[in-house]
């Protein structure tokens, strides 16, 4: 869905308290991304493109809470 109404904006941007089912979905995608950031740390060369691959994952795991935040509808 767009954002295309003032309402729309309202309502994509407004906290959005997360019920007990989607606090367990955060902590699910923050240990994961945790656990991955941690392996690519350990296993993957520190360079440019490791770096690159930790803020595409710190990235990922914003959009993925964002998306749990407001049950799939933006």
């Amino acid at each position: 869905m767009n954002i295309t109404t003032e309402d729309d904006v309202v309502e994509a941007f407004a906290y959005q308290k997360p019920d007990t089912e989607a606090q367990q979905k955060h902590i699910l995608i923050q240990t994961s991304a945790m656990d991955f950031g941690l392996d690519i740390i350990k296993h993957v060369p520190n360079c440019h493109t490791r770096q690159k691959a930790l803020d595409a994952l710190q990235e990922a795991k914003m959009w993925a809470n964002a998306a749990i935040a407001h049950k799939g509808k933006y």
